[in-house]
């Protein structure tokens, strides 16, 4: 029964898919005429079979009414049309169905005799499709919903003449105001995932930035800020604001001397004044070292009009410190927040319950150029900040729970970059100095900036000759004492904990590191030490042998040996504090203990340093008489008084005030000294100035770049302690000497930081070291026996290497024989460690680079899911590049025999380093089979989202106090269910409510520590009645703000499914050179 066409089409009964499907096979029409508004290339699926069969086939495409453009000319519709399309393919999933199609499709649109044309003509809004015998015009569009899904109305003609006239008076004349657009849909659907166009791997490395960064890619400042501000400081602020607005937290991180303080100021601005709304005025807290309240943040809040107040560290550590005054503000900048990595203090436990406490969408600002001093916990103490003490805070980018994160971090077992990115900005040096040679200007208050060039120089010197030939005995004498008085454990006669006396030990190898350290810089710094530890081994043996009391100090030990230590504050207090300690330490029973041998031990420790300290009287003897001179201070009064440092401001760093005191003393008293250089103005600052001392010498230390122009007293040599090593402005200075060895590259970074700093007026910088001549082999080698001791300790030391000084690595050791060299590129070497685990930016300069030269259009329209080749030396494999939401996903997988193997690499930075190349890099695609890859590759992301997924939707872990404090109460409420022994409906019962609610919702680890959550888990622990602390555990939680809402609203997070997976690209590597096509034959 032949076919007989509808009157009209509503897709209802029949649809037009349908009647045009069988109009072309079943009535035998040949040629085919079709106008539309749209076209889109899925139709194929629905009659491609049919349009193939057509002798002629001629598509005409206008715009709609509804599409605005911005300019009315063909040139904007094409680019309408062109996007368009690329959007409609970029929708359809990657697989052989679809490359079919668009294959077929091609080989159709190929043929001479299928034309499309664009319309030129202001508006088309007529559907048409025309044959010789038959026409239909209506509503439908050539689109899968034309053709099938809409509700449409299209009239249907079966008479000859009408279908002619149509085509003849009505099509041709559209038609001949049409534009050849074959061409460009052709090259659309080449260009595309499913097409044959030979995209090459730097296209595919760009498109995989591009998309990587899309979010990202910061427009220009529109001046609105009062801030003047770089290009990069600009983009660290976007980015330090997306951060903030996500996460509630941000650690920016920006090397030294780039300018984190005007990114501070940028976000203080933006939260404090920028948002400010009626009935509500944004409150702000900022928290910095006390020698930068008065001479950064104070001055710089003032000159931009921004009222905060400001809390110094010092302030935040005592005991009663009211944080209570400040939980409910709205944003909280810490500056330096790397002296945050030791939760043990006090000040880290008042910030930590500042910012977990009152107001829970508080937003927290870190800066910091070292967010790593010794270990990766130091990040992760300061992570802990930002997420309030939740350690699921991360849970939507995969960081189920933080601290067995870093806990595989720290092992190798897993990768910081994906945290980082989410919490963390951070440039290097050479990033902003990669951006200059790349043609960016950075330009502030009109002036373009440029780095100066650092250079290492050495002043060696004779340190045995500075110990009257003693040196070698003396550090013999360090590495024979025992320093049992921190370790009375081994001596215990029962049963003792070894874990313990490991601990000790490793403390009594830190100190003895201290020991050494400060014999090499000087004597001064090194008799402080020995007579103060030898007045605390003296009474813990008076005590012992006189009172038969043998002082415990249990926790306490990691502080006093920390004030037996220190001498940067050595003065009476500290004394007083020590002998305080002592006194206050409860004694231990001593008939558990070897008294004898430990007696014995203390004696010899004794004799130790009495024999140290008649050594250090017979050199100062010796040299008062001039027999022995300190040849340190004289090689480095000589390099000061000749080239290239003579005449220059300098800057001199020690550790130790008494070096310092003692090398400022030495210089200002030489007269003959004095003479050589010219009379300069010299000045000391330690940590005995106040901080009116510490603003006066820095401003006229460093006069212009603290805003102060010339001044009549300028200070033309500064000696400094680490008092001065952060935070501060001293770019006036042109050379910075290093007096003590450094034996941890991150203090030298921090203090080059502070005459290397954007605005610098120097084209070089000098950065002079002093080593020993003879002796620092020696001096490494003893140091390196103590450290290894330390080492093999492993994770039970925990954090008192960083309470008690900087940890001394292998790595470091190396790195002071490589400065003592002068070997530049240690320089270079510590600065490329930063960006392999912090800084991304380098990643996104090529892009950057792309973009000036062919601007972001040109990057915009490579299509999604393209793929390249290139061939490698060692590696066979593949890249895939993935989307979903808001995530990326980068996966590159080794291929052995055609297959994936298993554990693919996901790390950013060492996927970008594999497909990091040029322009002019070959393409070369071996055979392959993409689908298999394609699909274990889209099930490894879906199983590990679906993990993710499954991970978030149970409510978070409790911390240890959380659980201990809700299963008594939920055992409590349980047993009163069942025995009907209190009211369901009263005041108590609410209470309890709230309570369990809040304890798994709000964890109270910041406030472990809190006396009167202590008391509170003392009464539970002594078994009081659970009615009498659970008013106070209640009390104690809306007190601090706390208390969550109290019905509980359950996470909701969408399943992904395959289809949410988008394909942004994939490469693959070879270990061939020869190209094979990868388009037919079954490679796909």
């Amino acid at each position: 029964m032949p076919f007989i066409p509808p009157d009209y089409i509503d897709n209802s009964q029949i649809s037009l898919g349908t009647v045009l499907n069988r109009l072309i096979v079943e009535m035998e029409q040949h040629e085919a005429a079709f106008a539309s508004g749209y076209f889109e290339p899925r139709v194929w699926r629905m009659i491609g079979a049919a349009l193939q069969r057509l002798m002629r086939f001629r598509l005409l495409l206008g715009r709609q009414p509804e599409i605005d453009l911005p300019h009315n000319d063909l040139i904007s519709l094409r680019s309408y049309y062109r996007h368009k399309l690329q959007g409609d393919l970029e929708t359809l999933q990657f697989n052989a169905m679809h490359v079919q199609l668009v294959e077929e499709l091609v080989a159709f649109l190929q043929r001479s005799d299928v034309e499309v044309r664009l319309f030129s003509g202001p508006f088309l809004h007529a559907k048409a499709y025309i044959f010789p015998h038959y026409a239909i015009v209506g509503s439908s569009n050539f689109t899968p919903s034309g053709l099938n899904n809409n509700a449409e109305l299209n009239l249907v003609t079966s008479t000859q003449a009408i279908a002619r006239d149509l085509l003849e008076n009505w099509y041709e004349r559209q038609w001949l105001q049409g534009a050849n657009y074959k061409p460009e849909l052709i090259g659309v659907l080449e260009a595309s995932k499913f097409g044959s166009r030979a995209w090459t791997p730097y296209e595919v490395f760009i498109k995989a930035l591009y998309e990587y960064y899309r979010g990202r890619l910061t427009p220009e400042s529109d001046g609105s800020g009062v801030l003047d501000l770089a290009v990069f400081q600009h983009e660290g602020l976007q980015e330090a604001i997306r951060l903030l607005d996500r996460h509630n937290g941000v650690l920016v991180a920006d090397a030294v001397g780039l300018g984190k303080t005007f990114i501070g100021l940028g976000l203080l601005e933006h939260y404090l004044i920028n948002q400010r709304q009626r009935g509500h005025i944004p409150q702000g807290l900022v928290i910095c070292p006390a020698q930068l309240r008065n001479t950064v943040w104070e001055p710089r809040l003032r000159e931009y009009q921004i009222a905060v107040p400001i809390v110094s560290m010092e302030e935040l550590g005592r005991t009663e410190f009211p944080w209570k005054e400040y939980y409910n503000v709205d944003f909280v900048l810490v500056d330096e927040s790397h002296n945050f990595r030791n939760p043990a203090t006090t000040r880290y436990r008042n910030l930590f319950r500042l910012v977990a406490a009152g107001k829970r969408d508080k937003r927290v600002a870190l800066l910091t150029a070292t967010p790593i001093n010794n270990t990766i916990w130091d990040l992760y103490h300061q992570m802990m900040l930002l997420a309030k003490g939740e350690e699921t805070a991360y849970r939507e980018i995969g960081v189920a729970n933080l601290r067995g994160f870093f806990a595989r971090v720290d092992k190798g077992e897993a990768e910081l970059f994906d945290l980082l990115e989410s919490t963390t900005v951070r440039r290097s040096r050479r990033d902003i100095q990669h951006r200059q040679e790349a043609g960016e200007q950075v330009v502030i208050n009109g002036t373009e900036i440029r780095f100066p060039e650092r250079r290492l120089s050495t002043i060696t010197y004779d340190l045995d000759g500075s110990y009257a030939g003693f040196y070698r005995e003396i550090a013999r004498d360090i590495d024979r004492l025992t320093l049992v008085s921190y370790n009375i454990e081994q001596f215990h006669t029962g049963k003792h904990e070894q874990t313990t006396i490991d601990r000790n030990n490793a403390i009594i190898g830190i100190f003895k590191t201290l020991l050494l350290k400060r014999l090499e810089s000087s004597i001064l710094a090194f008799e402080n030490s020995v007579r103060r530890q030898q007045h605390f081994q003296r009474r813990f043996y008076d005590v012992l042998t006189q009172h038969n009391r043998l002082l415990s100090s249990g926790v306490h030990r990691r502080e006093l040996a920390l004030l037996a230590a220190l001498d940067e504050t050595a003065d009476k207090e500290t004394d007083a504090t020590l002998e305080k300690a002592l006194t206050g330490l409860p004694s231990a029973h001593t008939q558990e203990y070897d008294l004898p041998t430990l007696k014995q031990k203390l004696e010899i420790d004794l004799a130790i340093f009495d024999g140290l300290l008649a050594r250090l009287d017979h050199i100062r003897q010796s040299t008062q008489k001039g027999h022995v001179h300190d040849d340190k201070l004289e090689q480095v009064k000589l390099a000061l008084a000749a080239p290239p440092l003579h005449g220059k401001k300098t800057l001199i760093f020690s550790y130790y005030e008494q070096t310092a005191r003692y090398l400022y003393e030495s210089l200002r008293d030489d007269a003959q000294w004095q003479a050589t250089v010219g009379s300069l103005r010299l000045a000391l600052l330690t940590g005995r100035n106040n901080a009116a001392e510490r603003k006066s010498i820095i401003e006229r230390f460093a006069p212009r770049a603290n805003g102060q122009g010339n001044v009549s007293d300028e200070i033309d040599m500064l000696i400094s302690t680490d008092v001065l090593s952060e935070g501060q402005n001293l770019q006036d200075a042109a050379v910075l000497i290093n007096y003590d060895l450094h034996w941890n590259p991150v203090r030298m970074i921090q203090r080059a930081g502070r005459i290397d700093r954007v605005g610098s007026p120097h084209a070089e910088l000098l950065i002079v070291n002093c080593f020993p001549e003879e002796e620092l082999e020696r001096l490494l080698g003893l140091i390196a026996r103590l450290q290894v001791r330390i080492t093999a300790i492993g994770r039970n030391l925990g954090n008192d290497a960083s309470i008690l000084g900087e940890v001394v690595t292998e790595k470091s050791l190396d790195e002071l024989k490589r400065l003592r060299a002068a070997d530049q590129s240690v320089l270079d070497d510590l600065a490329a460690e930063e960006e392999v685990w912090l800084s991304s930016d380098d990643m996104r300069l090529p892009l950057v680079a792309y973009m000036q030269a062919l601007g972001e259009d040109v990057v915009r329209d490579i299509p999604m899911g393209i793929h390249s080749g290139r061939s490698h030396q060692s590696f066979n494999g593949v890249f895939f590049a993935f989307r979903t939401r808001e995530r990326q996903f980068w996966r590159l997988y080794e291929t052995h025999g055609g297959l994936l193997q298993e554990s693919p690499i996901t790390d950013k930075r060492r996927i970008f380093q594999m497909i990091a190349c040029g322009p002019q890099t070959p393409r070369v695609i071996p055979k392959h089979l993409i689908w298999s890859y394609l699909e274990r590759a889209t099930k490894d992301i879906l199983t590990e989202l679906q993990q993710q997924q499954g991970t978030q939707r149970l409510p978070p872990p409790m911390s240890r106090v959380n659980y201990r404090l809700y299963n008594v109460l939920e055992a409590t409420r349980s047993k009163a269910i069942r025995h009907h022994t209190v009211s369901l409906n009263g005041a108590k019962t609410d209470v309890m409510n709230r309570l369990l609610v809040t304890l798994q919702r709000v964890s109270l680890k910041p406030f472990e520590r809190d006396p009167e959550l202590r008391s509170i888990l003392d009464a539970e622990r002594r078994g009081v009645d659970v009615d009498e602390w659970m008013v106070d555990l209640d009390a104690f939680i809306v007190d601090r703000g706390l208390a969550a809402e109290f019905e509980m609203r359950p996470a909701t997070f969408a399943a992904i499914k395959a289809e949410d997976l988008e394909l942004v690209c994939y490469e693959l590597f070879s270990m061939t050179t020869e190209e094979e096509h990868d388009a037919s034959q079954g490679i796909r």
